[in-house]
């Protein structure tokens, strides 16, 4: 138990770091979550700072969860259950911050990198269905969504315990909820698509 603890420990650690609130403080010298969409992730630093920053967000969000998974994953080879611990933690990290008052991003960026790290291919394949729904539907929510219902999927095909497997669902079920606001802005058209970013940072 104690063990499981500490791991969890260092990958809430590791999600707290979020490099659109830290890029937004340096470049712009502003808090992000002011700004855009009010979400401290890397879409939102598009948004707000340019598609440059957004990528070097998205890279840093991407990094912490690899990070944390490659190092559970080199101190126990043998308990791959224990990489995805440490991966879910670094994703509750980036979605509830201890030192921004729990007020974080959505975590896709991190569960990505997360991916990449337990098995290289289910990482590029969370990457491929973001970008794919997202230049089709013009929102990254619905591939955000996708990813966050894959994770269950890939934890059974991995045969991993059912107490993680339960984790797994949780994690999706935390995720929906998360976008649930993104949805209901689609509906009234007030959410910024990808389109209109583009064009809004072209026209700058």
């Amino acid at each position: 138990m104690e063990l499981r603890i500490l791991i969890a420990v260092i990958g809430y650690t590791l999600g707290c770091l979020l490099f659109s609130y830290i890029l937004g403080k340096i470049v712009r010298k502003i808090d992000i979550r002011e700004h855009g969409t009010t979400n401290a992730g890397a879409s939102n630093a598009t948004i707000v700072m340019g598609w440059k920053y957004g990528i070097l967000a998205g890279l840093g969000d991407v990094l912490k969860g690899l990070i944390a998974v490659l190092i559970v994953k080199a101190l126990y080879p043998d308990s791959p259950e224990l990489a995805i611990l440490a991966g879910v933690a670094a994703i509750i990290g980036h979605i509830f911050p201890l030192p921004l008052k729990f007020r974080g991003g959505k975590g896709v960026a991190t569960m990505a990198g997360m991916l990449l790290g337990f098995n290289p291919a289910w990482g590029l394949l969370a990457i491929l269905i973001v970008l794919i729904l997202t230049v089709i539907t013009d929102y990254i929510v619905y591939g955000s969504i996708a990813v966050y219902i894959l994770l269950p999927i890939i934890a059974l095909v991995e045969a991993l315990p059912l107490a993680y497997i339960i984790l797994t669902v949780l994690l999706m079920l935390l995720g929906i909820y998360k976008h649930l606001s993104n949805l209901r802005k689609i509906a009234n058209k007030e959410e910024i698509g990808l389109r209109q970013t583009l064009k809004r940072k072209t026209a700058a």
